[in-house]
């Protein structure tokens, strides 16, 4: 009885680990928002988001570009393309800037700091991770 008793826990501390290794944590990539100011008044244009600085063994290549995510916004990128080693993203500034106001509308400023995370997944389904801060206004 004992015996089984041992047996069945070191089966469920192995799951466990096995568990815990299949999710590992999000690489770290560095992340640029442009514009570093953003007027939440003016929806005309884009939002565009750079990475960069991608760790080893990845580029910027491994990224899945249809992954890339601002936020907890399920917003398609426009477009991409990569130059000098930068994933270039372009987002609609419409539903960039409804987001960011989202989480701004009751601070009451007409200028305050929003940091966005930018999240998205490697081609092997790796998934990582960056922040910026950018200024939103009000005008």
């Amino acid at each position: 009885m004992i015996i089984a008793f041992g047996s069945l826990a070191l089966l469920l501390l192995g799951l466990q680990v096995l568990s815990s290794l299949s999710t590992a944590s999000s690489i770290q990539v560095t992340v640029d928002i442009k514009p570093d100011t953003l007027n939440l008044n003016d929806r005309r244009g884009w939002v565009t988001v750079l990475v960069y600085g991608v760790p080893k063994p990845y580029t910027v290549n491994d990224i899945n570009q249809t992954t890339i995510r601002i936020g907890d916004l399920n917003l398609e990128r426009a477009w991409g393309y990569i130059e000098e080693n930068k994933l270039v993203l372009k987002f609609d500034a419409s539903a960039v800037i409804d987001y960011v106001w989202s989480l701004v509308y009751h601070v009451g400023e007409f200028r305050t700091t929003v940091t966005l995370k930018v999240t998205g997944r490697m081609t092997d389904n790796t998934s990582f991770e960056g922040i910026d801060t950018i200024t939103a206004l009000i005008s």
